[in-house]
């Protein structure tokens, strides 16, 4: 049996899952055609039903249903848990340049050494036919 995560708490690399890794994957995309930078604001790209809803506020106050929380490697979904949590989670991870309480809309934030090498191995496991919900760190 697994722990079980909240969106409150940092989740370890180990088990993040198919929402984590596509994140980052699109993050990575961005930066390339923005010479490695990516800004924390409102993106509409941002996986649907779930865009940074810590940034902009919502009609009825609620910010996302528990069934759109960010899947685990086991299956389970963490309650609450969006896009900008991964960021933090990268963050938190040393993927990035910036902590995890360095993160706030407007801030830029480039991928660290680590956080390169990560993406490069995500690449290779993606162009040798892998998924984002069976990749491994």
């Amino acid at each position: 049996m697994s722990k079980k995560y909240t969106s409150e708490e940092y989740i370890p690399v180990e088990v993040w899952g198919k929402d984590h890794w596509s994140t980052l994957a699109y993050i990575d995309a961005l930066m390339v055609d923005h010479k490695g930078k990516f800004e924390m604001k409102g993106d509409a790209r941002m996986r649907s039903n779930r865009r940074h809803f810590r940034l902009m506020p919502t009609p009825n106050g609620v910010t996302m249903s528990p069934e759109h929380g960010s899947r685990l490697l086991d299956g389970s979904i963490v309650a609450g848990h969006d896009d900008w949590c991964c960021v933090q989670d990268f963050a938190n991870a040393g993927l990035l340049n910036r902590t995890p309480e360095q993160l706030e809309p407007g801030v830029v934030f480039k991928l660290s050494t680590k956080g390169n090498e990560l993406v490069e191995r995500l690449r290779v496991h993606k162009k040798n036919g892998g998924t984002f919900s069976n990749f491994k760190v």
